[in-house]
């Protein structure tokens, strides 16, 4: 549920059905205007989507509702919105992180903001728009009493924990393929439970919990 009274009053004009918007559909931008929703697919995080008092909120939520907002205005100029009641609206549709690829296929949901990385594998799977962030590196974060890595050969044998549906579990096999071709022992990829966001797992670390962890350079 939402709260109303801090949002802006236009979204209040269309009521949107949640149990219809969960339903399986599957379409693109001109169904997604005839049916005046656009759902996202999402997962809960510290900074990027939270709820707050029964508010929405977060970096996530405040750009796809600048997204909302352009949006519309652009059909307004275009004269595709006639009346103020039929403009498109968003909703949120919070999942797992190992669930957002598979949700968006099943018709789930419409589009995925969930700082996701661009990987072969997932260009398999959907398709991308022009990345928010570029030229992003995956960081190693150790814990205080963690030994010093000075690169990656000193990897070799360490406990690295990693969600599995992230990018970072690509890169750590992807390592371990190179470790192995020179004869050392692959890192042991530790799977960090799909709840747990990045922000979670630098907690982790900075408690000494784990030892090691990746992460992208504007998380870090």
């Amino acid at each position: 549920t939402e709260n109303k009274r801090s949002e802006p009053a236009e979204r209040d004009a269309l009521e949107v059905n949640v149990d219809d918007m969960l339903q399986p559909w599957r379409g693109d931008l001109p169904g997604m205007l005839d049916r005046r929703t656009i759902r996202v697919l999402t997962t809960f995080s510290k900074t990027f989507f939270f709820i707050n008092k029964g508010t929405q909120r977060g970096a996530t939520h405040d750009i796809v509702m600048e997204f909302e907002r352009s949006l519309n205005q652009s059909l307004t100029k275009e004269k595709k919105l006639k009346h103020r009641h039929l403009k498109v609206r968003i909703i949120f549709v919070p999942v797992a992180r190992d669930q957002l690829i598979s949700a968006l296929n099943a018709g789930k949901g419409d589009i995925i903001a969930a700082n996701l990385t661009i990987t072969p594998a997932r260009q398999q799977e959907m398709t991308f728009t022009a990345p928010i962030y570029s030229h992003v590196q995956e960081l190693l974060l150790s814990g205080p009493a963690t030994p010093n890595v000075e690169n990656l050969q000193q990897l070799s044998g360490k406990t690295v924990f990693v969600r599995t549906s992230s990018s970072y579990y690509e890169s750590l096999q992807t390592l371990n393929d190179m470790l192995v071709s020179l004869h050392l022992e692959p890192v042991h990829i530790e799977q960090a439970d799909e709840l747990l966001q990045d922000g979670d797992l630098l907690q982790m670390v900075d408690r000494g919990e784990i030892p090691f962890t990746l992460v992208d350079s504007h998380h870090a």
